[in-house]
């Protein structure tokens, strides 16, 4: 995989100039997105920015709303993609909070209960003492045995 950004790969930027032109273009975009809150506002200065300089001048001229609406369109479902990113990490981060916590409470039950019994307390009794159902006691004490 070559990496067209600007500044990279430069024997083959020189090589092709398109490819160097779009670089540069890719590269104004990001700067003027970086100097203001307002897509629209950016892409398109960089579009001008860029037809003033020569670069892509033909294309951006010819083409300029749609050469806009394509950045932004990308731009759009960049920030879509990332939003939906943090918001899966941020569930999963909660789901497994969640788990931790629901096994740390059943090791817990199973460390009383295990206490219980070696204590001398029947199985009846600590399903009693416990809440947890008597069969669950039972699987505890001969997994512990």
């Amino acid at each position: 995989m070559l990496n067209i950004n600007y500044g990279h790969n430069l024997a083959l930027m020189e090589k092709c100039q398109r490819l160097k032109e779009y670089s540069i273009f890719v590269d104004t975009v990001r700067i003027q997105c970086k100097k203001t809150s307002d897509p629209r506002h950016a892409v398109t200065k960089a579009v001008d920015i860029c037809i003033e300089k020569g670069i892509l001048r033909d294309v951006l001229v010819k083409h300029k709303a749609e050469v806009i609406s394509m950045v932004l369109t990308s731009f759009n479902q960049k920030a879509y993609e990332k939003d939906l990113y943090e918001e899966g990490v941020e569930d999963g981060i909660k789901e497994g909070i969640k788990e931790g916590l629901d096994l740390g409470r059943t090791q817990m039950a199973q460390e009383i209960a295990l206490r219980l019994f070696q204590s001398g307390n029947s199985l009846e009794q600590i399903a009693q003492l416990t809440g947890i159902d008597i069969e669950v006691v039972k699987q505890w004490i001969e997994e512990a045995k």
